[in-house]
């Protein structure tokens, strides 16, 4: 039995048989570890293994199939934590033990060690940021209830005390769900730890945000008290920074500008002309209509230049008003439509500029 002792002990693990019988087992011990998923129950889960093992045939209550099933379930309790622990293999196998009849069966094991990494980020002295790696190992200590246990199952061997100065733990079956408990709720413990430094960290990291903030409105702050009074306010309108009525007015103009400029050019280039005022069209009419007359005046002369004119006669003529007949008609037709044609330009001229 020794011989067994020390091959556990020495960290051999034994491979589990290959039999028909035990991969039933394994399946139901998968169906375990599957409660404790859907239960999240650690002692619910012990509980069961507990029953089915009582209830395990004889072929099947052996330190291979014992040991698949410690595997299983340290494996689960491993896998259900963040990766940034790592935990570190350790031994766990089940010794076989007929000789006690309330104990058949003794879970002996390291206790686990985990290794916790954790990345802070720390300022040096030339003010830059960098990112230093702490390891923490996490040896797990177990209880004086299974410290007794471990002593009652075997107190006669030797070895117990090795065991204990070891860490390595001797569990009775009976004990078996609450030593997985334990481990459970040790590693919630240290999971809650390292959440509340992470939040520890983020409100340093917030605490040091403020102050960098509060020190930049203060430093902005007394830059404007240094900044001279007329400087600091315009036209008595709010603060440094807030549009004044001389910049208000100065983005009218860069707005009402662009049209401005449509007009200038539209005048260089004659394609919209001033409208006269009406003295200047009356005035416009008057010499237009001299002109005409004048015209008319000259041709009456050149058709008769060779009758010599009788003395008295031209004057009569001048002071005569206008006969009646063709020409004199055909005159005032024509001082009609220059008229007419005086206004259209001047009506014409109006228009556009309203449009």
């Amino acid at each position: 039995m020794s011989g067994d002792y020390d091959r556990y002990i020495s960290g051999a693990v034994i491979p589990v048989v290959a039999t028909a019988a035990a991969e039933r087992l394994r399946r139901r011990i998968i169906d375990v570890v599957g409660s404790v998923i859907e239960t999240n129950s650690i002692r619910m889960a012990g509980n069961l293994l507990h029953c089915q093992l009582k209830n395990l045939p004889p072929e099947l209550n052996n330190p291979e199939c014992m040991a698949e099933i410690a595997h299983l379930l340290f494996d689960f309790i491993q896998g259900s934590f963040p990766t940034r622990k790592r935990p570190i293999p350790f031994i766990l196998n089940v010794l076989h033990k007929p000789t006690d009849s309330d104990h058949t069966t003794t879970v002996l094991g390291y206790a686990p060690i985990y290794q916790l990494e954790r990345h802070i980020e720390v300022d040096t002295r030339d003010g830059d940021r960098v990112t230093e790696t702490h390891n923490q190992e996490l040896r797990l200590q177990f209880g004086p209830v299974f410290r007794e246990a471990a002593k009652a199952s075997d107190a006669r061997d030797s070895l117990v005390n090795n065991v204990l100065d070891t860490s390595i733990v001797q569990i009775p079956l009976t004990a078996f769900s609450g030593f997985l408990e334990s481990v459970y709720l040790k590693l919630k413990s240290v999971e809650d730890d390292l959440i509340t430094v992470d939040e520890q960290e983020e409100q340093r990291e917030r605490e040091r945000a403020e102050e960098r903030r509060r020190v930049e409105e203060e430093e902005e702050r007394a830059w404007r008290d240094d900044l001279p009074e007329d400087i600091e306010t315009s036209d008595d309108e709010g603060p440094l920074g807030s549009p004044t009525a001389k910049e208000r007015e100065r983005a009218r103009e860069r707005v009402e500008r662009p049209k401005v400029r449509k007009r200038r050019r539209l005048v260089k280039r004659g394609t919209k002309r001033r409208p006269p005022s009406e003295p200047e069209a009356e005035a416009e009419a008057e010499a237009e209509a001299e002109r005409e007359r004048e015209g008319e005046r000259e041709e009456v002369q050149v058709d008769g230049a060779g009758d010599t004119p009788v003395e008295g006669e031209g004057e009569r003529e001048r002071e005569a008003p206008p006969a009646s007949g063709p020409e004199g008609d055909e005159g005032e037709r024509e001082g009609e439509r220059v008229g007419e044609r005086v206004a259209e330009s001047v009506s014409d001229e109006e228009s556009r500029d309203l449009i």
